[in-house]
């Protein structure tokens, strides 16, 4: 979901019962987030900004083939949160009816 105010968006559902997997994040000049709503939909809440020019023959380099090295932070944290939540999607009890 693309949104001029993702803060707005990140802030509302955490006041409701979604389960934060990624906070704000800056992405190659985006800002990025994830979160499952408690019927278990993982919803992933950007705003696009200005990408950064990167030297991509450069970036990986030193880099073996077939492996994966994240020199930048946000990047190892954003892959990692989407790691650690993969096994428990779909397994959240359904919501109680209103």
């Amino acid at each position: 979901m693309q949104r001029q105010d993702p803060d707005r968006v990140w802030e509302q559902r955490r006041s409701t019962s979604a389960r934060i997997v990624t906070r704000p994040t800056d992405f190659f000049g985006t800002s990025f987030s994830r979160m499952i709503d408690p019927w278990g939909n993982v919803w992933w809440v950007y705003q696009q900004g200005e990408a950064p020019d990167l030297d991509w023959d450069a970036a990986g380099a030193e880099t073996a083939p077939g492996t994966t090295e994240w020199a930048d932070p946000g990047l190892a944290y954003i892959h990692q949160t989407l790691l650690d939540v993969m096994p428990s999607i779909g397994t959240e009890p359904e919501p109680e009816a209103r």
